[in-house]
């Protein structure tokens, strides 16, 4: 028995409703967004002007909904210094505010690029639809477009991805910028990026050097001297070399050399020693196993390793270094420079004999004056007395 005819309608499965994309076809149709550069991130920008990617009659749900939240106003112009706002702002705005992170604005995707509804408001800088998205779409600013990922050249782009932060500033959408740094997230999460990786050691460098150069043209007196007395300890700590033998400058302890440079913690350049075994009964000196705050430096037995400054080593290769006088003044003194401060200089009190005082009111008055005003200091008081005891 031949199967029956479907008409075109039963035909059609519930699957063939939305259009499948392989991963091939993925990366393709990614390839051809970038190199025609539909999304305006090959280069940063500053005010730039809003992308249209995709098209309101995109076969996608997902693309139809992007595009109506990317597609500006009419009218719009940078000139006219107003804030930016999509065409569909209303429509957008009261959805995300209606039904929250359930709204269809929210749920969006954008199979291809990974773009939410908050990716194409940054994109184009529609603040209002920004902070609707977040505060009341209930959206993570940290998400990232993971397929965009694959272009990136940066250290920090890299270990940051593609979110809200990334898009706001390669589009120049300075207002935006300023609204999401005001986040706590955002914040923590450009902190952490800056303290890790060689972006993060770069980034410190960098202000090192700048705060270096601004102190050594204000500084002067004794935390100059210590400025220059830290120089000469980065200088030591470039001649101690790895396997070396030293000795501790306040013990005289014998270690031997196991690392030499930065460490995450504190700036600057640091020793990790490993002692000699102690003798019996003698003292111990060491504090770990090269482990410090969760990172390996080295590895030596537990409680024989130490992690030191330059300047707490000696040995016969070592230059050696002039005692700084007054170190807790000195400290002080260094750190006011640091910030920008004075200190302040110490009062010294006048004798008795050469301070004078000026002259109060009452004691200008002539003795008849000063007598009646006595007379009307006890009126009052009697009158007080008075009133308090009629209560």
């Amino acid at each position: 028995m031949p199967a029956p005819k479907l008409s075109a309608a039963d035909a059609q499965s519930d699957d063939d409703e939305v259009p499948w994309v392989p991963e091939d076809s993925c990366r393709q149709q990614l390839d051809e967004f970038w190199s025609r550069d539909a999304f305006g991130l090959r280069k940063y920008q500053v005010n730039c002007h809003p992308v249209e990617p995709f098209s309101e009659k995109d076969p996608l749900e997902a693309r139809q909904l992007l595009a109506k939240v990317m597609k500006p106003e009419k009218g719009w112009g940078i000139e006219r210094r107003r804030e930016r706002k999509s065409h569909y702002h209303d429509d957008v705005f009261d959805s995300v505010k209606r039904y929250e992170k359930s709204s269809p604005y929210c749920l969006a995707t954008c199979p291809v690029t990974g773009l939410t509804g908050l990716h194409a408001a940054c994109l184009n800088g529609y603040l209002s639809l920004i902070k609707a998205f977040i505060e009341l779409g209930k959206q993570n600013p940290l998400d990232v477009a993971e397929p965009l990922c694959v272009y990136f050249d940066g250290l920090t782009e890299k270990s940051r991805g593609a979110d809200a932060l990334w898009l706001c500033r390669r589009r120049g959408h300075k207002d935006c910028v300023d609204y999401l740094m005001s986040i706590d997230a955002v914040i923590k999460s450009v902190g952490q990026v800056m303290q890790s990786g060689q972006a993060g050691r770069d980034a410190r460098a960098k202000a090192e050097a700048l705060r270096r150069r601004r102190f050594m043209e204000q500084a002067d007196g004794m935390g100059k001297r210590v400025e220059i007395r830290r120089d000469e300890e980065r200088q030591r700590g470039l001649k101690i070399k790895i396997g070396s033998r030293v000795k501790m400058a306040k013990t005289g302890a014998p270690a031997t050399v196991r690392y030499v440079g930065p460490v995450d913690y504190a700036s600057g350049t640091f020793v990790g020693l490993e002692f000699d075994p102690p003798d019996v009964g003698g003292p111990v000196y060491g504090k770990h196993s090269g482990i410090v705050r969760g990172r390996e430096y080295f590895d030596c037995p537990p409680g024989m390793g130490v992690m030191v400054q330059p300047s707490e080593v000696v040995s016969e290769d070592l230059p050696s270094l002039k005692p700084l006088p007054r170190a807790q003044t000195a400290e002080i003194s260094y750190l006011c420079d640091k910030k920008g401060l004075k200190p302040v200089a110490k009062k010294v009190e006048e004798p008795l004999s050469t301070v004078t005082r000026e002259t109060t009111e009452v004691e200008k008055l002539s003795d008849r004056q000063r007598a009646s005003f006595e007379r009307f200091k006890e009126e009052e008081e009697a009158r007080r007395r008075a009133s308090l005891g009629k209560d």
